[in-house]
């Protein structure tokens, strides 16, 4: 970005454009996105636009790192309050939450994953690893007994990524007759088998 909006009506601009970028290059794709486009989307002047990016990179650049933060959030919101359960409901429970935020935002999930060919060389991938272990750390911590691994904060984030691994998959190259019913039975099943009873 060429400056952070400070005021009430440039944030609103800004916001308008990155959600109008959303919606686009969920629709549309990333090759076929311009600017003009998400200034007609987001009913703004291409001004305005040039304002704030330099460019539709930087657009998708700053939708990028506001989709990491709102997959993480409502990531630790499930995953750190999980409900009284026992055993494979619980773990079902945890294997929903992640499926669910990822299922929301599917198409533009996949764009991004597949079409968007910058996205890994971006900060926020460095950044979002760190999170990622320690949003794992804090659900081991509270969830799961310690008597299951040497290394827990490895292994909580290894589980971790693992699971959004095979979520990221099953929603955005879906197999005929897997879909989130058997995606979450699944994964709760293997989670129990791995981690045995969760703690509490």
């Amino acid at each position: 970005m060429k400056k952070e909006p400070t005021q009430g009506r440039a944030r609103a601009t800004v916001e308008a454009v990155v959600t109008a970028a959303a919606q686009l290059l969920a629709e549309r794709g990333y090759a076929s996105l311009t600017t003009n486009h998400i200034a007609e989307r987001a009913g703004v002047s291409i001004g305005s636009i040039y304002q704030y990016f330099p460019g539709k990179e930087a657009i998708i650049a700053r939708l990028f790192e506001q989709t990491v933060d709102e997959i993480l959030g409502e990531f630790a919101q499930g995953l750190l309050a999980l409900p009284p359960h026992e055993g494979k409901a619980r773990h079902a429970y945890a294997a929903g939450v992640l499926y669910d935020t990822i299922d929301r935002r599917a198409a533009l999930v996949r764009a991004m994953q597949y079409e968007v060919p910058f996205l890994r060389d971006l900060p926020i991938i460095g950044e979002m690893r760190q999170r990622l272990l320690a949003l794992a750390t804090q659900i081991y911590a509270a969830n799961i007994s310690p008597r299951a691994f040497a290394r827990p904060d490895v292994a909580a984030f290894l589980l971790t990524a693992m699971l959004q691994a095979a979520i990221l998959e099953s929603i955005l190259m879906p197999v005929p007759g897997i879909g989130r019913t058997e995606v979450v039975e699944t994964l709760a099943e293997i989670i129990g088998r791995i981690l045995g009873p969760l703690a509490g």
